[in-house]
């Protein structure tokens, strides 16, 4: 009988060992996975939020092979700096991440449309309406110009200036063009003439009242 109990004692021995020496393995895996996150990525914005493939992630695991990965930002993006931390996650809970670097730029000008070129006449500076120029962005736009308050004789370039929220900025010209009136009119004046007159001679030089043209 004795010999019988040692018998199952080392039986039951032998499997508490195995369970925990396999309870111990299976505690051990510390691990993390390796992550290799996509290639940074760098793109000029194509409108206010800005949509972008980011590729995708590679994981593997010392016990679980190869594993996915995840992004935790998608997009899409506006103009910064975004870092996109990948992660994956092994069997036992272990979590492994890598950092990829989305840069979106703003670097184009607005498009600029300025009014029409104006001639005037005057003699002397005069105030004109010069009308009112439009800029689109994916931003909003500052536009400025440096008309004076009274326009000169002769030439002036009006220079329009459109700037966006990333100080991307651009210049057109208008011109306007004050014509004294000596040089600027050049429609000759319509006269009309009084009637024909058929006169007696009554001297070798004979007044006549020719009338107002």
């Amino acid at each position: 009988m004795s010999r019988l109990i040692i018998i199952n004692s080392l039986f039951i021995f032998s499997l508490i060992s195995i369970f925990s020496n396999a309870n111990a393995a299976i505690q051990s895996d510390t691990v993390a996975p390796i992550v290799t996150a996509p290639a940074n990525i760098t793109l000029e914005s194509t409108a206010k939020f800005t949509p972008v493939n980011l590729g995708s992630a590679s994981a593997t695991d010392n016990i679980d092979g190869v594993i996915p990965a995840t992004a935790d930002v998608t997009g899409p993006f506006e103009v910064d700096v975004h870092y996109i931390t990948w992660t994956a996650t092994d069997s036992s809970g272990n979590d492994g991440t890598a950092v990829q670097t989305v840069t979106i730029t703003d670097t184009t000008p607005p498009i600029l449309t300025v009014p029409a070129d104006i001639t005037v006449v005057s003699d002397i500076p005069i105030e004109i309406k010069i009308g009112k120029a439009t800029g689109t962005d994916i931003s909003a736009v500052n536009i400025s110009h440096n008309a004076p308050d009274f326009f000169p004789v002769g030439t002036t370039r009006v220079t329009w200036t459109a700037i966006d929220d990333f100080f991307n900025s651009i210049t057109a010209i208008q011109i306007i063009i004050v014509s004294n009136s000596s040089k600027g009119d050049t429609v000759s004046p319509v006269i009309t003439a009084p009637l024909n007159i058929i006169s007696e001679a009554t001297n070798i030089l004979t007044p006549i009242n020719l009338g107002t043209a």
